[in-house]
């Protein structure tokens, strides 16, 4: 199920464990986009978002720290992809 099919009150329920896991609104919302999209790259990301692309750099460089991003080579671009929270903080 894609997050936006989700009702308003389940997606803010998401949102709010996401907030205990101590991820920001701007973290949640990169991570919430790559497990709609499945993997992404920094580009289509902020172009999506509209943020800047050296925020979401930033952003997933703290999520992929944080164990719940992972880091794929492909061709010469990395790839992000949404994982399982692999610790809590």
């Amino acid at each position: 199920m894609n997050f936006d099919e989700l009702k308003p009150l389940e997606q803010k329920e998401i949102k709010e464990v996401l907030a205990v896991f101590g991820l920001s609104e701007r973290e949640q919302v990169v991570y919430l986009v790559l497990l709609r999209e499945g993997v992404g790259t920094i580009t289509p990301i902020a172009s999506n978002l509209h943020y800047p692309l050296t925020t979401v750099q930033a952003i997933l460089q703290r999520l992929v720290k944080f164990g719940i991003v992972d880091v794929t080579k492909r061709k010469s671009r990395q790839t992000k992809a949404a994982s399982a929270f692999k610790h809590c903080p």
